[in-house]
């Protein structure tokens, strides 16, 4: 009588008797989100509409004369600016039935709430860094107009990094440890 012994490599048996199954789920590269850091963050109470407004002192001029003994100088007239921002509303989701949630080798809700957790940070980060993007006060180098019209060889001359601080400080541009914020 021939004894028939199975093998991992017959093939009636599925892939589960020479694969092993690692349970613990490889982690992919997250991007370092950089745009949304520089955001003014706010958090908007409920049924209090969809524009909010911000409101600022524009900056006083300097005063570069020196006062007269005795003479009261004449007061000055404050300005306040309004800025305003519409919020919007974006989302997506992944549907996964109760018998998947049960059945699934691996964590099915957590690896799909991972992995929406992600992209949600990943589309901020794009939402700020286009609505950065559409600012007019650019500067390009060699004096160009336009992204567009850029060569891998522009370079920025001393000439237009000093006038790009100039620019900088005139627009009162906040600085950190004396540095300026850049996006290139």
């Amino acid at each position: 009588m021939a004894l028939n012994t199975n093998l991992t490599t017959s093939t009636g048996l599925s892939d589960g008797a020479v694969t092993h199954y690692q349970k613990s789920l490889l982690a992919y590269a997250k991007p370092k989100l950089v745009h949304a850091q520089f955001a003014e963050k706010i958090s908007m109470p409920r049924n209090s509409g969809k524009v909010v407004q911000f409101r600022r002192l524009v900056p006083l001029d300097t005063i570069i004369t020196p006062l007269t003994e005795a003479t009261q100088p004449d007061g000055q007239t404050l300005t306040e600016e309004a800025i305003t921002a519409t919020a919007y509303q974006y989302g997506g989701y992944a549907a996964g039935s109760d018998f998947l949630q049960l059945t699934h080798l691996d964590p099915f809700v957590v690896m799909a709430t991972e992995l929406m957790g992600d992209q949600s940070g990943r589309s901020v980060d794009e939402i700020v860094r286009n609505k950065m993007a559409e600012t007019t006060n650019i500067q390009y180098a060699n004096s160009k107009t336009a992204i567009y019209a850029l060569k891998t060889t522009d370079k920025m001359s001393t000439t237009e990094i000093r006038l790009a601080v100039r620019t900088l400080k005139t627009n009162k541009a906040i600085q950190d440890n004396e540095k300026f914020l850049e996006m290139m």
